[in-house]
């Protein structure tokens, strides 16, 4: 498990220096013809992008961490859910314009860093659930079906307690409680493994 997460936290590190780089130097159709493929590929692999190349997972993963050492809270309601189909639209205007930047490289829009980053910052007042499930264009394209799923966290049955810690700590809800276990979706799972962290009683794997 350590030498998984020294691996997720190398990629998504530089995964977030590769996006600074490449929009710094004004080339911004390189990086989104980048996440536009890796997003697609997700068909084939599943959610690996969410858990190891996303620039905002990896931004995300370190305020959240400085979040929790000084003691904030990050907003969530059961609000947000109501405006789930406002929030998909929005996301789909920017996976639009994300595809349109791909196809014409030279149209007049563009990435400015102060904006992607306040952008970014703003949205991790939030629980995670917020970017991931509503508003990340990537995660339209990601909610195809799969072929396959590596690395997906499992929950093994005989040694589940049903204590719904993993529950509780999944940023997209995508831990259920079945009639007679917990189940992980993994059209949902983005591979943080916060799951794994949170249980004490090991029964949660990789498949």
């Amino acid at each position: 498990m350590r030498y998984r997460k020294t691996v997720q936290m190398i990629t998504l590190t530089a995964a977030f220096l590769v996006l600074f780089i490449l929009v710094r130097t004004k080339r911004e159709p390189l990086a989104i013809t980048l996440m536009l493929a890796l997003s697609l590929g997700s068909i084939f692999y599943g959610k690996l992008f969410c858990g190891y190349l996303c620039p905002f997972h990896a931004y995300d993963k370190a305020l959240g961490a400085l979040f929790k050492r000084l003691g904030l809270k990050r907003l969530d309601s059961p609000r947000l859910d109501r405006l789930a189909p406002l929030l998909m639209i929005m996301a789909f205007v920017i996976l639009s314009i994300v595809f349109l930047k791909a196809a014409a490289p030279y149209t007049k829009i563009r990435i400015k860093l102060p904006v992607l980053f306040l952008a970014f910052f703003f949205l991790t007042f939030f629980t995670p659930r917020l970017w991931h499930r509503y508003v990340c264009p990537f995660g339209l394209i990601m909610r195809l079906p799969a072929l396959s799923r590596p690395l997906k966290p499992k929950i093994i049955g005989e040694k589940c307690k049903r204590c719904k810690a993993c529950e509780k700590v999944c940023p997209t809800n995508a831990i259920t409680a079945g009639a007679e276990e917990l189940n992980i979706d993994g059209a949902s799972c983005i591979l943080c493994y916060n799951c794994e962290d949170s249980c004490k009683h090991g029964a949660i794997g990789l498949e």
